[in-house]
């Protein structure tokens, strides 16, 4: 009884602690306007493009990264898509940085409830304030720059990976298989998350429901 009191009294901070840490996000949009010195080609290459799709430029159709950027490797269309509906909803750039802000409020909670779940509220609360407040999270929430929606695609990929670990021959495989494929298309940091993924399938001895992680990969595909 007494550990429920306490996990509702420190559910009672969440709130506040994600209205901060999309304050500051916001704040930090307000104060950079969105510049960052290592990444303002590739924004403004990505934004031309968007502009250009939006314009029905014949070229910009084909909306695989390379097309804007020669150097690029990503493997699929998701970031320019991101791009391109975040800038027509807003009207500007801004709706760029905007939602990449808010998906970055959200992998706070996402940090929260995998803390929770790992090593009890208490902790989950300052992993949240953690998240919320850091200056490097802030920072790379309030720029146009595909690695910042990482934190919330990875929030989401590990919480999945907890309950195929948890819970035997859980559904939540499928998301373990089309996550890091979706991942792909935003950064190719995920390779880094794949040795990982296996290591800790094989040392949990989970027993996967490998029609669902075939059907998580061909969604992924």
């Amino acid at each position: 009884m007494e550990q429920t009191r306490n996990g509702r009294k420190a559910r009672q901070w969440l709130v506040p602690i994600l209205v901060l840490g999309f304050c500051l996000r916001l704040a930090g949009l307000g104060w950079g306007q969105g510049y960052s010195h290592f990444s303002a080609t590739d924004s403004l290459e990505a934004y031309s493009f968007a502009v250009d799709y939006g314009a029905g430029e014949p070229r910009a159709q084909y909306i695989g990264q390379p097309n804007y950027n020669e150097h690029s490797k990503l493997p699929g269309p998701l970031w320019s898509m991101f791009c391109f509906a975040a800038r027509r909803l807003w009207g500007s750039v801004d709706g760029i940085i905007i939602a990449t802000i808010l998906l970055n409020t959200v992998a706070i909670y996402l940090t929260y409830l995998l803390a929770q779940r790992a090593i009890g509220h208490p902790a989950a609360m300052w992993a949240a304030l953690l998240a919320a407040t850091l200056p490097f999270p802030v920072y790379y929430s309030a720029f146009v720059y595909n690695p910042n929606v990482m934190p919330f695609f990875g929030g989401l990929l590990f919480l999945a990976l907890w309950e195929v670990v948890h819970h035997r021959r859980s559904r939540h495989i499928f998301w373990v298989g089309v996550l890091p494929l979706v991942m792909f298309q935003f950064h190719l940091s995920i390779f880094s998350v794949l040795p990982a993924l296996g290591l800790v399938l094989a040392l949990s001895g989970a027993r996967l429901k490998i029609r669902w992680l075939l059907g998580g990969v061909f969604a992924g595909c």
